[in-house]
């Protein structure tokens, strides 16, 4: 059981969740944005968490988003790690999460999650870096973009306000990271 009470928002763009946690900030919610909670979830029952405002990022139709565009692999945030590890899209990314937990909680963490969380896991980090990844991040100066390593280097490099929307990976056929 959580033990505190907070606001609960699903937007359904990237400009709306920065909004709202603006907002939420000014408010001092202390506000976290969510694409699967098992961090948040676990960490609040511990009382290791505390927040007023949750901002679920599932209902933004980028990071839901697991497509090839222009020669690259574009991965939403809250695509769930079951979801990567059956598409086969990028085969080393796919048989790295098929490792992580079991497959009821694959259902449930995302790549965001995995990669941005407060865990020190992040196997879903591996071979984003090994692909010369880019991080698509959203947040109060609008999208950006920066190099996988730059942001995810140690703990998690976010501008305040600021989530991870899309991992973009170029393709490289020859070493089976992803295949086009």
């Amino acid at each position: 059981m959580i033990s505190f009470d907070f606001d609960y928002y699903r937007p359904a763009s990237a400009a709306e969740a920065v909004r709202l946690f603006q907002q939420a900030d000014a408010e001092g919610k202390q506000p976290l944005y969510y694409a699967g909670g098992t961090e948040i979830i676990t960490m609040a029952r511990l009382n290791q968490l505390w927040t007023g405002a949750v901002i679920d990022i599932k209902g933004i139709p980028e990071c839901r988003s697991m497509e090839v565009q222009k020669d690259r692999l574009v991965i939403g945030s809250a695509v769930t790690l079951t979801a990567l590890s059956e598409a086969r899209l990028f085969p080393l990314l796919g048989e790295t999460a098929r490792h992580v937990a079991d497959f009821t909680n694959r259902n449930k963490i995302t790549v965001g999650g995995n990669m941005s969380g407060r865990f020190i896991y992040k196997e879903a980090l591996l071979p984003f870096l090994l692909a010369d990844s880019q991080a698509v991040l959203a947040g109060p100066g609008g999208i950006r973009q920066a190099p996988v390593g730059q942001v995810f280097g140690g703990q998690p490099r976010f501008g305040k306000g600021e989530f991870l929307l899309q991992i973009l990976t170029p393709p490289a056929p020859s070493s089976g990271l992803f295949i086009p």
